[in-house]
């Protein structure tokens, strides 16, 4: 087992053991009668939400392959985007969604370079909005480490802009070092392809509305519960959350995530018990089902491309 297996299998281990604990520390496995205690309706309907930021995320895709000249299906569309979500949610910081460029190379051929162009916009777009959104604890007040949060959040979103505007001269750089290190990228293949602004507004509205579905399927999951929270309030406290986990570095911030969403929620007045209930439940019902779903399409792909002549394994950096 090399280096890089090593720690990625020992930051997931140390997820399932902090998720284990806050839900063993909160003792919700001692009183499971409150799980049967959910209004079940409003739990569908806040699944229902989960489906509609899959297919936002997949009209994002189709979108802007349309606009990089590679027109797509929706069924195409869907099956590159759902394949990516087990390599994206199992990699440290989703750095596996990368696997979507192989995909639509090898299928499509996609410049990888273009592809790379898409997948960056969709992620610096995700993590503006979030980080926006977990602003607003400025104003509703909070501690002062949570703070530090957003500036190291801050400081990531500054590099990727001066990356984006002095792109030639950093992936020079980093291209070098991938074709001589890491063995991924052949020349000219990462450089971002600039797009107008009006398409940027339409990628970041795409975005905004699968975000807000999020919001709005965490409130359900909430309300499920018994519990009517103030959605603004939700929704700086999940973008918090997600923040944290995906600076801890650990995939799909497992234990992270959920920890520091359910300490939110029992800021908000939720009982600990409670608080760790719509925690898993919510996450249950999105990152890990997606990831559920994910993982049989991506080895159908994946087998679909080795019987091709070609794995995209040999190209993912997820090793």
């Amino acid at each position: 087992m090399n280096l890089r297996r090593f720690i990625y299998f020992s930051l997931a281990a140390l997820g399932i053991v902090i998720l284990l604990y806050f839900i063993y520390n909160s003792g919700l496995y001692q009183n499971p009668g409150i799980l049967y205690t959910i209004n079940t309706p409003l739990l569908l309907v806040a699944f229902i939400f989960t489906q509609m930021t899959i297919f936002l995320k997949i009209k994002r895709w189709q979108y802007l392959c349309g606009k990089y000249g590679f027109p797509l299906s929706l069924r195409e569309s869907t099956e590159i985007v759902v394949a990516s979500f087990f390599p994206a949610g199992v990699s440290p910081g989703r750095i596996g969604d990368f696997i979507k460029a192989d995909f639509m190379k090898v299928k499509f051929t996609l410049p990888r370079r273009d592809g790379i162009s898409m997948i960056f916009y969709e992620r610096i777009f995700e993590l503006i909005i979030i980080f926006l959104v977990a602003v607003g604890i400025l104003f509703i007040g909070f501690s002062a480490k949570y703070y530090i949060i957003l500036e190291l959040t801050l400081f990531l979103l500054i590099f990727l802009g001066i990356m984006y505007f002095f792109s030639d001269r950093f992936i020079q750089f980093f291209q070098n070092i991938a074709r001589k290190k890491l063995k991924v990228f052949n020349n000219d293949e990462i450089k971002i392809r600039k797009i107008s602004p009006m398409i940027a507004f339409n990628v970041f509205l795409y975005t905004i509305l699968a975000l807000g579905c999020e919001f709005i399927r965490l409130w359900l999951v909430a309300y499920s519960f018994g519990y009517s929270l103030q959605l603004i309030h939700l929704s700086i406290f999940f973008s918090l959350a997600v923040l944290i986990g995906l600076l801890s570095q650990i995939p799909i911030g497992i234990g992270i995530t959920e920890g520091t969403l359910s300490f939110f929620l029992m800021e908000m007045g939720v009982p600990t018990e409670s608080a760790v209930g719509i925690a898993v439940i919510d996450r249950t019902i999105s990152m890990y089902f997606v990831i559920f779903i994910g993982f049989f399409y991506y080895h159908r792909m994946r087998t679909y491309y080795v019987n091709e002549g070609e794995s995209v394994n040999n190209h993912s950096r997820i090793q």
